[in-house]
């Protein structure tokens, strides 16, 4: 019950004075019946639901690419983009439709449109030749406020394609410090890698 009332409160569904309230009655089997919480309890199945066939798809990727089965693989953590790291044999993988690799790559160079240059920034924009200054100045303004203008002005997914197509995604997913992290390519997925030290 605890969890449903911060999820109430969270979503702005329930006012922190009726949270006590609300707590006891959920504890009841009318409060259980309430179609607020049925509704929340749906849509916390259908998460779970969810995760779990992905879940099972990408661990069914990752066994083939690995070639082994059963037990080996152990799921580790959630990542913060989402991606399900597992471990074998010392080795962390997370398994990464392309569309998804591809969508991760954009927020972080999102994040970092700040540190190229306007001379390979002005391929990415329609601006011509003569939009250097323009692109310039914008680069010299604090990083979040470039980020934020830049953005609005960069092909991004161009940029992301480009970018991939030279470094690869493991750039994009940062290591630990001892371990560098790897791609590889298994038919349409993208396996990031993380080797043991």
């Amino acid at each position: 019950s605890e969890i449903v009332v911060a999820r109430a409160l969270e979503a702005g569904v329930l006012k922190s004075s009726d949270a006590f309230g609300w707590d006891t009655r959920l504890t009841t089997e009318r409060g259980s019946l309430d179609p607020r919480v049925q509704a929340f309890v749906s849509s916390c199945a259908e998460i779970l639901d969810d995760y779990r066939v992905l879940f099972a798809e990408r661990r069914q990727v990752l066994e083939r690419f690995l070639e082994t089965a059963g037990d080996a693989l152990v799921f580790v953590w959630l990542g913060q983009d989402g991606e399900l790291w597992f471990e074998y044999q010392g080795e962390l993988y997370a398994v990464l439709a392309q569309m998804e690799a591809m969508e991760i790559v954009e927020r972080e160079l999102t994040e970092t449109l700040h540190t190229l240059g306007a001379q390979m920034l002005i391929r990415y924009t329609m601006l011509p030749d003569t939009g250097i200054e323009v692109l310039e100045n914008i680069l010299a303004r604090p990083p979040e406020a470039a980020n934020a203008l830049l953005a609005g002005m960069i092909d991004l997914p161009g940029l992301a394609d480009d970018r991939v197509r030279v470094t690869g995604y493991a750039p994009y997913f940062p290591g630990d410090g001892e371990r560098t992290v790897e791609d590889l390519r298994f038919g349409e997925w993208v396996i990031i890698r993380h080797p043991a030290s």
